[in-house]
């Protein structure tokens, strides 16, 4: 024995499920153009903020400060000029200790040759 819905689709014939099924796929075209019209026609509302707490407006301070950078750039060249003129003069104080030094070991090494030559003129004798 069969079921009573069963005995009811099968008695239906096929032509009847074609034309249902198109109608239903026409049905639901026309529902999407229709909800696609309605969709690029409605106006959208204007978006609104939600400002809880509201929002802080103060005024920023400056980035460039034109004052300060020429400030800092005259203090900048002051301190590297001095520093220039203390390497200059550390160079010169070099310089004339390295010609005092070398005029020093040239009079001990003339002091030692004499003494040489004297210690070969006693063995010599």
């Amino acid at each position: 024995m069969k079921p009573m819905f069963a005995e009811a689709i099968d008695n239906i014939p096929s032509d009847f499920w074609k034309n249902f099924c198109l109608g239903l796929i026409a049905l639901l075209s026309v529902a999407g153009i229709i909800v696609g019209i309605w969709a690029t026609l409605r106006k959208s509302e204007p978006q609104r903020l939600n400002d809880d707490p509201p929002i802080e407006i103060r005024k920023s301070p400056k980035r460039y400060n034109h004052d300060a950078v020429e400030q800092r750039f005259v203090r900048v060249e002051g301190q590297l000029t001095g520093h220039g003129l203390q390497l200059t003069e550390l160079w010169e104080e070099m310089r004339s200790e390295d010609a005092k030094l070398q005029d020093d070991v040239n009079e001990k090494f003339q002091a030692i040759q004499r003494a040489l030559g004297r210690i070969e003129g006693k063995l010599e004798k």
